[in-house]
């Protein structure tokens, strides 16, 4: 993953946890009917979480797609790391 794209995931993800902060562990419930990354913005932007447009897209996209947990290994993806290594 090139540098620019490791730091955009590295936001967003800090942005995850805050608005899990904010809206506790169910708070993807409160975006599941959003219909565009606008409308996301805007949620987001309502809890004082702002998103750039391409965190939005890609929230927005993951959001269409993602299951209600993520395995391990996902996590690990997303954090730069690998699965079961200890």
């Amino acid at each position: 993953m090139e540098h620019s794209s490791h730091e955009t995931l590295q936001q967003a993800l800090a942005k995850a946890r805050v608005l899990e902060q904010k809206l506790g562990k169910s708070w993807r419930e409160h975006f599941q009917h959003v219909a565009s990354p606008e409308e996301l913005a805007d949620k987001c932007a309502d809890l004082g979480v702002v998103l750039t447009p391409q965190e939005a897209q890609e929230g927005f996209s993951w959001l269409q797609t993602s299951e209600e947990e993520l395995s391990e290994e996902e996590l690990a993806q997303l954090a730069g790391g690998r699965a079961g290594v200890k």
